[in-house]
């Protein structure tokens, strides 16, 4: 097993852009519609609708909340990159 710790900031990215797309999609997916039925089936619609508005709101603040930290691993190791490559020492262009 290496030590190293390869990141590709274009693909934490994507996925960062994928996961909030995601949580917008879901999101949009609110809404009811009315049904002029039997007062039972009315009921069991309703029960059903608030059911999934509340798995809906958990996972879109599961998407988000997960896009914002890929987010902000991507900073902190470009952070981390910028700062090592500003304190290497210069080797004249060459890659040792």
């Amino acid at each position: 097993m290496s030590d190293e710790i390869h990141v590709v900031y274009a693909d934490v990215e994507a996925l960062e852009a994928n996961l909030a797309t995601a949580a917008e999609a879901m999101d949009a997916l609110g809404g009811r519609r009315r049904f002029e039925l039997s007062p039972v089936v009315v009921a069991a619609h309703e029960a059903l609708a608030d059911r999934w508005d509340d798995r809906r709101n958990a996972l879109v603040e599961s998407l988000t909340a997960a896009a914002d930290t890929l987010g902000q691993v991507a900073v902190a190791f470009r952070q981390v990159d910028d700062g090592l490559a500003e304190s290497a020492p210069d080797i004249g262009g060459r890659v040792p």
